[in-house]
């Protein structure tokens, strides 16, 4: 089973914060898990002629009342009996986030991505595709309540979307989409996707007609998706099993819409910006179009 002791959820207060707790208690609950909440402050630079100096420290007055916004903001996990804790730092954004990911240690960050504050720059292209590219740990990203309504239905994972290219990291993220489906007792939807063939088809230049030989690719991948699934041994998890063509990111964010999703799951191979590309195309698609929230899974 998944073990999921304690889970991250940076914060500035915002209400897209708000929506991302609200996710994170749902996840605190099924796992018995602490949430902690984290604020990143960053105090303007001190001016040294034209050059920019130390950060300043926050006095006690503000530490206190940023330690008193956290209280708040955390108030519906207290009161739902949850433990919970806070945290200031000081520093970057995406720094100082993965340093108490780490330090914690967190098995899990749910984080939103707007907001105000720094959570202004929480726009794909920096904080949170900078965090999710480097975050060793498992991600929730939730998307804007314009995007995403938080309804019960949703936050329940009423539906789970689980993308599969039969990749190791792939596989682990499948570890996590069946626990959760099994927790939320939901309806799980495992899907490969042929990029190969996206916009192939039997044209005067093609040589040969691809369509049956991408049938046969598609019966295979069904095949091998089952396959994968039989391990697991759970009678009454019976997932639907999808096989598509086309380019990855927008074909499981069209399922996901199609399905109602309450969350997409995918692996994501390697960290830092060596693997920018490797993160790219599908999860960086993903992750900006989603109409749900979308967990990422590195490896």
């Amino acid at each position: 089973m998944i073990q999921v002791k304690t889970i991250l959820c940076p914060t500035d207060g915002s209400p897209f914060a708000e929506g991302a707790l609200r996710h994170a208690i749902v996840l605190a609950r099924w796992f018995g898990a602490e949430i902690a909440a984290t604020h990143v402050y960053e105090a303007p630079p001190v001016a040294l002629g034209r050059i920019a100096g130390p950060r300043l420290s926050i006095d006690d007055a503000e530490l206190a009342r940023v330690e008193d916004e956290l209280k708040r903001f955390l108030a519906p996990a207290t009161e739902a009996g949850l433990p919970t804790s806070l945290r200031v730092a000081i520093g970057d954004p995406v720094d100082e986030i993965l340093r108490m990911a780490e330090s914690i240690p967190a098995d899990l960050v749910v984080m939103g991505t707007h907001g105000r504050s720094f959570y202004e720059r929480l726009v794909i292209g920096s904080v949170t595709e900078k965090l999710l590219r480097r975050c060793a740990m498992p991600v929730i990203a939730v998307p804007a309540p314009k995007h995403h309504p938080v309804e019960a239905r949703q936050i329940l994972f009423e539906t789970i979307v689980c993308a599969v290219d039969f990749s190791p990291a792939s596989l682990r993220a499948l570890d996590y989409a069946f626990w959760l489906a099994k927790l939320a007792k939901g309806r799980l939807v495992l899907v490969h996707v042929l990029e190969q063939f996206a916009g192939a088809g039997s044209t005067d230049e093609t040589p040969f007609d691809v369509s049956d030989y991408r049938q046969s690719l598609e019966a295979t991948a069904g095949e091998r998706l089952r396959a994968v699934f039989a391990d697991y041994q759970e009678p009454e998890l019976k997932p639907d099993f999808v096989v598509v063509t086309g380019r990855a990111g927008p074909q499981i964010a069209r399922l996901a819409a199609e399905r109602e999703a309450g969350l997409v799951v995918m692996g994501v191979v390697g960290r830092g910006a060596v693997d920018l590309t490797l993160f790219g195309s599908a999860a960086n698609h993903l992750v900006r179009t989603a109409t749900c929230p979308v967990l990422t899974i590195r490896m």
